[in-house]
Order: structure tokens, then C-alpha cells, then sequence
């Protein structure tokens, strides 16, 4: 798979880039295949709570008890 998705040609300002298009090609790819991209588009509640995440915030910050 990453042989195909290397011959892409990257059109992203080379200033901006952090990661490699054929990296995240992959990551996006195996996310669809995963079903995890589905539960993404859902509601972030639902979402974080499937990973055992209901006490964390979005940025990663546990919530003050």
C-alpha cells in the first residue's frame, strides 16, 4: 500500500508539511477500514466515551472533581 500511495504527487506548500503525504494516507485509510473514522463523525461525547475517555477533556486535561 505504500508503494501506490508514494507515487501521489504531494501538492502542500513544502513549508507547512510535518508529515508525510503517503503517512497520512495510510493512517487515513486504515481509520476507514477500522470504522474509527465513522465513529469520529458522530457525536464527540459518544465518541471519547467508546475509548473509556468520559473524564478527560478534548485537549487531554483531566476534569477537576
Amino acid at each position: 500500500m505504500a508503494e501506490k500511495f508514494a507515487t501521489i504527487e504531494d501538492y502542500r506548500c513544502q513549508c507547512d508539511i510535518k508529515h508525510k503525504l503517503c503517512d497520512v494516507l495510510i493512517l487515513v485509510t486504515c481509520g476507514v477500514l477500522s470504522g474509527l473514522v465513522e465513529q469520529a463523525l458522530g457525536p464527540k461525547k459518544e465518541f471519547m466515551k467508546s475509548f473509556g475517555c468520559e473524564d478527560v477533556f478534548i485537549d487531554g486535561t483531566e476534569r477537576p472533581v
